[in-house]
């Protein structure tokens, strides 16, 4: 087990884990603890909080407890935290990207579906190159 105060990062199969600590801002809805770290550039990081639910399922004369897997998504941008939860949210964030993230959006609807996590990493990647652009 992890002592948090001690752990502020850690590599797991090649992924980089921080720890974040929302205590002290006003995001009660984020959750503290260790984030998947996405870096796509210095201006935009892609945070992924892996937890599972528990699901209480009753069958015939039996009670059981189920986990099904689930992940937040948080970006760090314009030096504050955002969670992301619909394309709304993420497209808010980049007004000016704004027809570039639908299209992405439409072209990549099967892995939206399909693998979430992937899909947020590209989205994150490809958003990070219309913002460096922006840069130059």
């Amino acid at each position: 087990e992890l002592i948090k105060s001690k752990t502020a990062s850690f590599s797991l199969d090649g992924r980089k884990f921080v720890h974040l600590n929302f205590n002290n801002t006003p995001l009660p809805e984020f959750i503290n603890g260790y984030y998947e770290w996405i870096s796509a550039g210095k201006n935009l990081q892609l945070y992924i909080k892996h937890y599972k639910n528990r699901i209480e399922v009753t069958k015939g004369d039996g009670f059981f407890t189920n986990y099904e897997p689930s992940d937040s998504f948080v970006i760090w941008y314009k030096n504050a935290y955002h969670q992301i939860r619909s394309q709304q949210d993420y497209t808010a964030r980049f007004p000016e990207h704004k027809q570039s993230i639908d299209s992405f959006y439409q072209n990549n609807y099967t892995m939206r579906k399909g693998d979430p996590k992937q899909f947020m990493r590209n989205l994150v990647a490809f958003t990070g190159t219309l913002i460096s652009k922006d840069l130059q």
